[in-house]
């Protein structure tokens, strides 16, 4: 018996363009623009896949850690990405988004050990926490759906290697490591690729909803 999938899409960079800290800049609203292969590829989901399928966005904001933004206002961009979605008929089922940081990444940063928002979680991608609330919001657990994750960054395909799916790096830009990328192609050649753009990425999962879904 084939499972749900739960799509689990990066935000900037991935949805939207990244300006750096997206809500660090007081014109945060007019610096939020949706690719157009986004629209695209997520109506292509949308249309393809059986309605038990969940669509949803996980994003890392690091800003919230490093003092740029409070939690309040990434809610506040999410749902104004999720408005503008909307009214291109797109239904986002779930918004996750992590504000904390790990001890590793405070010690880069300068981050002070004593900010509240640095914190060893399970909540932060590569980790699988951001796709187990979502389930649980669904009233199911993440075992119950067979996951793809979509992102600009090696981070999101770890993601779905963790979850026991699939990973899909979206790479517009040529901003991932290259070294981690090949050696991920090799570890994982059937559950990881690589495509330009939403379009690509939703035509592989599309494509692949078919098969019979391996048990990682």
């Amino acid at each position: 018996m084939q499972k749900p999938l739960l799509i689990a899409i990066d935000r900037d960079d991935t949805i939207n363009e990244d300006p750096g800290y997206l809500g660090k800049e007081e014109n945060w609203q007019s610096q939020i623009k949706i690719f157009p292969d986004v629209i695209q590829g997520l109506r292509l989901l949308k249309e393809r896949l059986e309605v038990e399928h969940k669509l949803i966005v996980v994003t890392n904001q690091a800003g919230v850690a490093r003092g740029y933004y409070p939690c309040a206002l990434v809610e506040k961009i999410n749902q104004t990405i999720d408005d503008q979605l909307k009214k291109a008929a797109i239904k986002i089922d779930s918004w996750q988004y992590c504000p904390y940081v790990d001890l590793e990444y405070a010690r880069e940063k300068g981050l002070l050990e004593s900010n509240p928002w640095v914190k060893e979680t399970v909540l932060r991608k590569p980790q699988i926490g951001m796709l187990e609330k979502a389930a649980k919001s669904f009233g199911r657990k993440l075992d119950d759906f067979f996951v793809y994750v979509i992102g600009d960054k090696i981070v999101d395909v770890l993601t779905g290697i963790n979850a026991k799916g699939k990973g899909i790096l979206v790479s517009r830009k040529p901003n991932y490591d290259k070294t981690q990328w090949a050696n991920l192609t090799k570890s994982y050649p059937y559950r990881v690729s690589k495509h330009k753009d939403m379009i690509g990425a939703a035509l592989r999962i599309v494509g692949q909803q078919n098969e019979i879904q391996p048990s990682y």
